[in-house]
């Protein structure tokens, strides 16, 4: 218990006190400080805004094996409370040290030993070495129950040497979370409740779709918008195969430009030629609607279909 106490309280001061500890080779001098709470240039979902948000720094914690501490590794989680219900894409003000190759990797759960909802990673070459930046970590069809807690849970892998730097401010800026650490994997958590890291959540207001899909002339699909808000880059993927000797195989892929308005529907169609029994499998899905998939087999005669 006492080798737990001391690691407890020595990574407790990296976090709270992280400017002052002299073995880190990060400069936030270096930085300019008019960038430090602007928020990353990426490109976005027609309707898609900042949640929740906490751009204020100051301090920071490590992510990973760092030398101060050799053969722990660190993760940090912060939690927040969407009020959004699908979550497009998360900032992090992070730098790496020039020993790092291991991804940034950031998972979405609803307790912090729980399973992961979501997990997206960026590469350690696409991060700043030794200084810092907001960096963007994209999600797709992930959707979240609005005034429920989640917690982004930050790690790399166990690897000597390979540690991250997260931003963050000792004066509890964020009403709405608090931050997590741990000291072995994410196999147990300490909470620090007077901490909270840099991180900008985005959002979209969720909507649901219906597909349907019917023979005749080709395979005709349509898609309605049954939700009560637009529904943001709709994407199809169809695949259809079989035919005499497997001699069919189509696939089609595509988004849709122009937001599908509530109630209002748009579809397309596929011509495959050939003869015999074909299977069908189509799915669609758009940036704040999570995705729909319809299965089914039929007979295709040239290019009349006749769908079960």
């Amino acid at each position: 218990m006492k080798t737990n106490y001391v690691t407890v309280m020595i990574a407790g001061l990296i976090l709270c006190c992280g400017l002052t500890v002299s073995s880190s080779p990060f400069q936030m001098t270096d930085t300019v400080l008019q960038t430090w709470g602007q928020h990353s240039s990426i490109a976005a979902f027609d309707g898609e805004v900042i949640d929740q948000q906490q751009p204020h720094n100051g301090t920071f914690g490590f992510i990973g094996v760092v030398p101060l501490l050799p053969g722990v590794n660190i993760s940090l989680a912060q939690s927040f409370i969407p009020q959004k219900q699908m979550l497009t894409h998360i900032a992090v003000q992070i730098g790496k040290n020039a020993t790092t190759t291991s991804p940034y990797m950031i998972a979405i759960r609803s307790a912090l030993q729980g399973d992961n909802i979501a997990v997206s990673f960026v590469p350690a070459e696409e991060i700043l070495t030794e200084n810092f930046s907001w960096v963007s970590f994209r999600f797709e069809n992930v959707k979240l129950t609005v005034n429920e807690t989640y917690w982004m849970v930050c790690y790399t892998a166990n690897v000597t040497d390979n540690f991250y730097v997260w931003l963050a401010n000792s004066t509890n800026p964020y009403p709405n979370g608090t931050v997590a650490i741990s000291f072995d994997d994410g196999q147990s958590w300490t909470n620090e409740t007077t901490v909270d890291m840099t991180f900008i959540t985005y959002g979209l207001d969720a909507t649901e779709l219906d597909l349907t899909l019917r023979g005749g002339l080709g395979i005709h699909y349509t898609i309605r918008n049954i939700g009560a808000v637009n529904a943001t880059g709709v994407q199809i993927s169809l695949q259809v195969t079989g035919g005499i000797f497997d001699m069919i195989n189509i696939t089609e892929d595509g988004i849709f430009a122009s937001p599908l308005p509530p109630y209002m529907t748009i579809g397309g169609r596929a011509l495959p030629l050939g003869l015999g029994p074909i299977q069908v499998t189509m799915s669609v899905r758009a940036g704040n609607a999570l995705e729909v998939t319809k299965t089914a087999d039929g007979f295709v005669l040239f290019f009349f279909v006749i769908l079960q």
